[in-house]
């Protein structure tokens, strides 16, 4: 997948050879955008949602939420529920080419989405594209990449793992 992104022919026809990706080069790059959606939906940094109350008691289905409860939102079971995603656990940018409708949460949804998530899609984008537009990255070991990750408060991290990165000569 890392060579896909940043083969030869994808760095030199969509970028023209120039040294720095720009916003214009981004339609043309739809196979990144898709692999960070597929990063933010398989291993988001923040799994829990900043906490809510509520300020009278509610029902949901067959459970009585007291008033003032803390409630948290779950951000990462969504995004890997077999009921949502084929193959939910399998990394596959792929997935991306058909639209997901309301099931894409890494910043959460509705009014309280995070306001800096296009600012956070748009630094993605620029970084990725132009670490793999000056860089070939080189896993130490391609067929052992960890999915697995460490769950610390409301963050995830990923585990260890080497990778070499190689200058692209122009």
């Amino acid at each position: 997948m890392i060579g896909r992104i940043s083969s030869t022919d994808s760095r030199d026809t969509v970028c023209g050879g120039k040294q720095t990706v720009t916003i214009e080069d981004r339609d043309k790059l739809r196979y990144v955008e898709s692999t960070i959606k597929e990063v933010l939906r398989i291993a988001k940094p923040v799994v829990l949602a900043i906490y809510r109350t509520n300020p009278r008691e509610i029902k949901v289905e067959k459970y009585t939420i007291p008033a003032e409860s803390i409630i948290l939102f779950d951000l990462n079971d969504p995004q890997i529920d077999p009921k949502l995603w084929d193959r939910p656990n399998e990394f596959d940018p792929d997935r991306w080419e058909t639209p997901q409708k309301n099931v894409y949460i890494p910043f959460g949804i509705g009014p309280r989405r995070c306001v800096g998530a296009p600012t956070v899609e748009l630094s993605l984008f620029f970084m990725i594209t132009n670490i793999l537009n000056k860089f070939e990255l080189i896993p130490e070991d391609e067929r052992n990449l960890p999915m697995e990750r460490d769950w610390t408060g409301i963050s995830l991290f990923p585990k260890p793992f080497k990778i070499f990165m190689k200058t692209v000569e122009y």
